[in-house]
């Protein structure tokens, strides 16, 4: 495993499992954005592994966390800093991907680690 996720991992975990953090690490690796289902289908496969219980509603609780974290989204609510997440191809598309860059920032801004270089990968 790569620097990147070993960190983010560590992150994960100290951080009480933070949803927006599940939802970078599906995304990262997919420059033109994963389909939605896609990435449902990662966190709970990831989250499982991690002995990590889920709600029942688990993909709801997906979509409104990647929903509070796009500008595009009408539930965001948040600052510049927090629009890290966004609709490929438009809302309603059912593609999302992730701005690498604002999530780092992201990141930093809530206690996780940004210090770590990250290469251009796949």
């Amino acid at each position: 495993m790569d620097e990147f996720f070993a960190e983010l991992d560590e992150q994960i975990e100290q951080f009480g499992g933070s949803w927006t953090a599940y939802i970078i690490r599906a995304l990262w690796h997919h420059k033109h954005g994963l389909g939605r289902q896609d990435v449902i289908d990662a966190i709970l496969e990831d989250a499982l592994n991690r002995g990590r219980t889920t709600p029942a509603t688990f993909a709801d609780v997906l979509q409104s966390t990647f929903q509070k974290h796009n500008r595009n989204s009408a539930v965001f609510r948040g600052a510049d800093c927090d629009d890290i997440f966004q609709f490929v191809g438009g809302k309603g598309s059912g593609v999302w991907a992730v701005h690498r860059a604002k999530a780092l920032a992201w990141m930093a801004a809530n206690g996780r680690s940004g210090d770590f270089i990250i290469g251009d990968r796949k």
